[in-house]
């Protein structure tokens, strides 16, 4: 049983109120439920401290019927459970403890913040719960702590409460919010949805004071309970109707004998973004009330999201100092305080920090030895630390009218002549002005230094053109043309040969803006096909599934340009028919399945095929199937093995095996493949006389990377002509990835990534596709579509100026960082170099370097620049901090901020490096 200790006082209760028993028809059942309650009287003896006693509190406050500790839980008869006891309008816990705790007592409620004056009883309301608090120069040793009749109280959501910061503005907005909040608000039963057979019916509610998603408990004994809410500000998303993993599965496997009705199926999506998510299933009783908690929840996580965003900065950074105040006092001393810098990874001179401590302790709050910050004074002492001696140069500069402000017209010159941005006038200095500057100094159309810092560190300033924000590029050409973001096992949550297949896969890749998905059909039971990875010990999903809960919904949710479903065909002619009706009676319109013209030269444009969905298949009787093998002999090596010789790599021959086979394909599938029939690649000499437009091949990457070599001129010409999709080698077992620059230097279209593996290759495909408005297609450089242009040399100076927040990296140091960064290119042969800083020691929050680098860029259409920042550790195990990629020609010059990133690709809060980028 975990213990929570404030001081000399131990707080553990379990307070639940009176059980709703719905169903009970016999005597066993009721002999089960007085097992259980006597049960958790047992337990409750254990678990108080000697020196404190509790007692509940039922009925109103006339009508208080009292229990000492030993008798906490009511001993309900049977005849009690049936008639039910008399509805509760309070419920109170008194907690009585000795007099040499009640200053204790008090410092476990850290937000009663006002002083206890003499003969005054505090009531203080705190998110719904009330703590009346007597004066503790009174002889009286008892407080109390009330909460709303719809709330559970149990042991963790009450040390929660003792201890948990709440975002205020998400509080008032919800609870001031009616209309769609008010259902939640009330509660409505619901059947929650734990397995096929597994459906519990609980009462549900929003707690706005928290803001929790509450649900009633099991039965089960409340020690060994979770505690049963939401955080309402880790929901992603509401889904309508069966769109997850576990309706699916208690359809498909025909258990749905009660006949649920779709429209009173909803899902709860909650948890981390991406891939680490949970889903909390309901059956609801009515449509009515569904579509009211549905319509509830989405404006829900529409207000939260909203307000998360403005403050999430702020509430990490009181996380960290709730994690440091250990005593729960609402207050760090001085020494505290520099403990929690150094948790923060930053290290400062003593004497400084100790002027600022004085200067933020403007309460002069003081504990018994030594003077202290409250919470909202350790905020004031950080931002004193977040001063940027760099950017109050460069505002210094420009303030030449007055030392203190820029006047529009100087915000507009530096806007021109430090950042670049030629076309900017004096309008769009006072739009700025109005955007960033929080002080009076807006009225008199000025920036003060805080206006500045804003501005600097605003999104819109960051490295990347804000251009890319938006769909730019000429997007009427033919889909020869472009780069597709694409990804290779789309519905594998891991690795290939054990991983696991899911729905949320395909969602988080059509979100992310992935273009190209592949779907693996095989055979399933019941005339049902599945996506899997087969012959290996990856689980199965069913095809109908993943068009209906994944395709149809989230296909141009984040672009509108085409999607292509990349299918590889293991299915019996039968099943072959039924995924040919599925993707009909499904995808609807959105299905691509007009006829081609046999003698058309070039494919239509993305801009044509918006909000289309294209099948990439095999049409073809006979199929050849292939593998790659490498043969360690050196080519002119005497003895002959089997298979065509197609090249050589890194001094081994390359030859490729071939078995021809008869692979029947059904008219009804054969019908729906069009613009992307997959062929066998017959030769780039024979594709370029003879081959049609609309035919594609897919290679592994070991045979594209020989093919490329050996053809260097040929390769992007027959890239001019047809689609190629390129592939990670079988061999990759753990779902790696190789690098796609050399294939998108070549022309190759759809170069398709395990985009569930972070890794180098996954961070420069997401460099790519983050430009052009994340559309998910990019036009291919100039050169690579037969016009005659010059290489776009450039010099590029870059100057790594600081670096802001950054944190300490996992592994066994508990040191604060020792940062450098490096800058990497990768691309042109010609281009590719990288350098470093120094590193400097011992800091991680507002690291200096102020070197400069210069880099020669023969093709800068193909290099992306990789910023990364590692800690220095003298044995050599430089850990990455965080990284930034980025497309050479989506820079901006000027003094820009570079955001980074962790290994798995989330922004890491707060962290940066501050450059300056000039071209030549």
């Amino acid at each position: 049983m975990e213990r929570k200790r404030f001081s000399s006082l131990t707080v553990i209760a379990e307070v639940y109120p009176e059980p709703e028993y719905n169903d009970i028809n016999t005597s066993e059942d009721i002999r089960s439920i007085s097992a259980r309650l006597a049960e958790q009287e047992r337990r409750t003896k254990l678990l108080f401290p000697s020196n404190l006693s509790l007692t509940n509190s039922i009925g109103t406050p006339k009508l208080e019927k009292k229990r000492s500790v030993e008798n906490f839980f009511p001993k309900w008869r049977p005849s009690n459970i049936l008639r039910r006891q008399i509805s509760q309008s309070h419920n109170v816990l008194n907690i009585s403890y000795q007099k040499q705790d009640k200053r204790s007592l008090l410092d476990t409620i850290p937000t009663l913040e006002k002083e206890i004056k003499p003969n005054e009883t505090i009531k203080k309301q705190i998110n719904g719960y009330s703590f009346k608090i007597p004066d503790p120069k009174k002889s009286s040793n008892k407080a109390s702590l009330s909460w709303e009749e719809s709330t559970i109280l149990t042991r963790d959501n009450l040390l929660n409460l003792l201890t948990r910061q709440i975002n205020p503005e998400v509080v008032e907005k919800i609870r001031s919010s009616g209309g769609d909040i008010n259902p939640l608000k009330r509660g409505a039963h619901f059947w929650k949805v734990k397995g096929p057979s597994k459906f519990y019916r609980r009462k549900f509610w929003l707690d706005a004071n928290q803001p929790l998603l509450r649900y009633e408990p099991s039965r089960k004994n409340p020690c060994t309970g979770i505690d049963p809410s939401i955080d309402v500000t880790t929901i992603l998303e509401v889904l309508c109707g069966w769109k997850t993993d576990m309706f699916n599965e208690i359809i498909s496997s025909g258990k749905n004998d009660t006949g649920i009705a779709e429209n009173l199926c909803f899902s709860i999506v909650y948890g981390e973004s991406g891939y680490d998510v949970e889903t909390l299933d309901l059956i609801g009783e009515d449509v009515e009330t569904v579509q009211q908690w549905v319509k509830g929840l989405q404006s829900l996580v529409v207000i939260s999201k909203s307000i998360q965003q403005e403050t999430e900065y702020e509430e990490w950074l009181l996380a960290q100092y709730r994690k440091a105040d250990k005593d729960n006092s609402n207050s760090l001393d001085f020494q505290e305080c520099l403990k929690l810098l150094k948790l923060l990874n930053i290290k400062l001179e003593e004497d400084y920090a100790k002027k600022l401590f004085d200067q933020a302790n403007t309460n002069k709050k003081t504990s018994i030895e030594a003077k202290v910050l409250d919470a909202q004074e350790f905020v004031t002492f950080y931002k004193l630390l977040l001063r940027r001696p760099e950017i109050e140069a460069l505002f210094s500069k420009y303030a030449k009218t007055s030392l203190c402000t820029l006047t529009a017209g100087e915000l507009c010159s530096f806007l021109q002549k430090e950042q670049k941005m030629q076309n900017c006038s004096i309008e769009h200095a006072f739009k700025y002005i109005d955007m960033y500057e929080t002080t009076s100094a807006k009225l008199q159309e000025r920036m003060t230094i805080s206006g500045f810092t804003n501005l600097m560190t605003a999104e819109d300033f960051d490295i990347l053109n804000t251009r890319e924000n938006e769909v730019w590029m000429d997007m009427t050409q033919p889909l020869t043309h472009y780069y597709i973001h694409s990804s290779h096992n789309t519905y594998l949550l891991g690795n290939q040969l054990t991983g696991e297949s899911s729905i949320q896969a395909y969602i988080v890749a059509l979100i992310n803006g992935c273009r190209c998905v592949e779907l693996d059909v095989w055979d399933g039971d019941n005339d049902d096909p599945i996506v899997t990875h087969g012959n290996t010990m990856t689980s199965k999903i069913f095809v109908r599934d993943v068009l209906q809960d994944a395709i149809l919904p989230y296909a141009f949710q984040s672009s509108p340009y085409p999607v292509i479903l990349s299918i590889e065909n293991h299915l019996s002619l039968k099943q072959q028919d039924v995924f040919a009706t599925m993707l009909k009676e499904i995808l609807g319109d959105l299905l691509y399945d007009t006829p081609i013209d046999t003698d058309m030269t070039k494919l239509p444009s993305p801009e044509e095929l918006k909000h289309k969905i294209i099948i990439k298949a095999k049409k073809t009787d006979t199929v050849i199937r292939t593998s790659t093998v490498v043969v360690q002999q050196s080519e002119d090596s005497d003895s002959e093995s089997e298979g065509e010789l197609i090249g050589t790599l890194n001094g081994a021959v390359v030859k490729e095996k071939k078995k021809k086979e008869k692979v029947k394909v059904s008219a009804k599938l054969s019908s729906l493949v069009n613009l992307c029939q997959a062929v066998h690649f017959k030769g780039i000499d024979e594709i370029l006389s003879t081959g049609k437009s609309y035919h594609m091949s897919s290679l592994s990457e070991r045979k594209a990377e020989v093919l490329i070599d050996s053809n260097p001129f040929k390769f992007p010409k027959y890239t001019q002509k047809q689609l190629v999709r390129i592939y990670p080698h079988g061999t990759r077992v753990r779902s790696t990835n190789f690098n796609p620059v050399k294939f998108w230097n070549s022309g190759c279209q759809i170069v398709a990534l395990n985009l569930q593996t972070p890794d180098e290759p996954t961070s420069i495909n997401t460099a790519m596709f983050r430009l052009n408005g994340r559309s998910g297609y990019m036009l291919k450089p100039d050169y690579l579509l037969s016009k005659n242009v010059e290489p776009s040399e450039k010099r590029l100076f870059v100057k790594i100026i600081s670096g802001q927040s950054l944190p300490f990296v996992s592994g066994e140091k508990n040191d604060i960082v020792d940062p450098y960064v490096s800058i990497e290119v990768h691309g042109h042969p010609e281009d590719e170099g990288k350098k470093k800083t120094r590193y400097v020691s011992n800091n991680g929050f507002n690291p200096s370097w102020n070197e400069d680098f210069t880099f020669h860029l023969k093709r800068s259409e193909l290099d992306v620049i990789a910023f990364e920042v590692k800690d220095h550790d003298k044995r050599g195990f430089n850990d990455l901090i965080g990284a930034y990629y980025i497309w050479a020609t989506a820079v901006s010059p000027g003094y820009r901020h570079i955001p980074l990133f962790d290994k798995s690709g989330r922004e890491i809060l707060a962290a940066s490096i501050f450059v300056h980028i000039k071209f030549d």
